[in-house]
């Protein structure tokens, strides 16, 4: 009898090495080509673990966007950093900051597996906001892996202290915003 079968290989993304951090260089994983040249890099691995914020699941004003900005950003060069290119995220709110909504109908109800965990985003309450550094969005979970739990930008819309991470096992959670998670970095690289 012959045996016959189909296999599956995945084959794993492209990496690159681009910035420093703690002085040494940041490995990332190639999450997404653009037609325009530009690609989508999250970091390989976590680089770091710290909270969310302190109080809020508010992306705009929470720590986790500044120190990604600012101190995570301190040891790259001018070069490096015009290699950042400033992107527009759209932003789904939790349900106490909805009346700062431009556009959605409703909550973000979600599923906690990766490859529905989006569902429903584009009609929940959202806003957009501009980002040259973020973490990883739900239109990402499915592309990137889960080695540790790392935080996702996504609050947990019941109330405003709790935001959704990736745990280790592939399910999309949620937590206090005071705990700490991994995180992992994302920008959109554009070629000079």
């Amino acid at each position: 009898a012959a045996f016959t079968g189909l296999f599956y290989i995945k084959i794993p993304p492209a990496t690159v090495e681009f910035g420093t951090f703690n002085g040494e260089p940041i490995k990332w994983q190639v999450a997404e080509k653009y037609n325009d040249g530009t690609m989508l890099l999250v970091t390989k691995d976590c680089i770091g673990y710290m909270p969310f914020d302190e109080e809020s699941n508010d992306w705009e004003s929470s720590e986790l966007r500044e120190w990604l900005n600012t101190d995570f950003t301190a040891d790259f060069t001018e070069e490096e950093m015009s290699h950042i290119m400033t992107v527009t995220n759209e932003i789904i709110l939790s349900d106490e900051e909805k009346d700062e909504a431009v556009a959605g109908d409703h909550p973000h109800y979600w599923n906690f597996t990766r490859n529905q965990v989006g569902d429903m985003s584009k009609t929940a309450y959202h806003n957009y906001l501009e980002d040259n550094v973020y973490i990883p969005t739900l239109d990402m979970m499915e592309g990137i892996d889960f080695k540790e739990p790392y935080w996702i930008l996504c609050p947990y819309t019941g109330n405003g202290y709790m935001e959704r991470y990736m745990n280790n096992d592939g399910f999309i959670l949620h937590t206090d915003v005071a705990s700490e998670r991994g995180v992992r970095a994302v920008v959109r690289y554009i070629e000079q």
